[in-house]
């Protein structure tokens, strides 16, 4: 069936997912994970962005161009930053590609382990295969500062929507 369906392994699935029948420990400790993920995120998303940027205007000659050395540099460093980001925070939406593939059931994890999964796979077909795809394709550009600031600003959007969620349950439980 296309769609959602009322099968209890998909409501179990859900469940899970939420967290639902999560110790108030338990809860701490993921949100502590999260934290300590996204916080080692931020900075390589905001050398990714200043990059970005510098490269953009760089192009309409409102900043002066990166010199060819630190074009290099930095073309050579997004990749393992990006590789960091896929081990670290970007495993869940890596899981959620494999769990599409296999089980055929895709959610929103499944879009972003996708997308990202793409443009890094993309970004290093051109980066170690340049010479040989430079007829072909255009080998200027890579994907890698989008993949870094994709999966980290989504982990922090979770890692705050978990949070709260937490603050929230205290409050009920005050109300109690």
């Amino acid at each position: 069936p296309l769609g959602y369906t009322l099968e209890s392994e998909n409501v179990s699935e859900h469940v899970e997912h939420l967290g639902v029948n999560q110790s108030k420990q338990e809860k701490l400790k993921e949100v502590s994970e999260m934290r300590s993920g996204v916080f080692a995120a931020l900075p390589l998303a905001g050398v990714s962005i200043f990059i970005m940027a510098w490269e953009i205007l760089g192009t309409y000659s409102i900043v002066p161009a990166m010199s060819e050395t630190l074009y290099e540099f930095f073309h050579h460093l997004l990749p393992i930053f990006a590789t960091f980001i896929f081990v670290t925070i970007g495993k869940p939406y890596v899981v959620g590609v494999y769990r599409f593939f296999r089980y055929g059931k895709a959610n929103m994890d499944t879009l972003i382990g996708l997308g990202t999964l793409v443009a890094f796979i993309y970004s290093f077909i051109i980066s170690a295969f340049d010479k040989v795809l430079a007829p072909y394709l255009n080998v200027d550009y890579t994907y890698y500062d989008v993949v870094i600031v994709v999966i980290t600003f989504i982990a922090l959007g979770k890692y705050l929507e978990a949070k709260s969620k937490i603050k929230t349950g205290d409050a009920i439980e005050k109300l109690f």
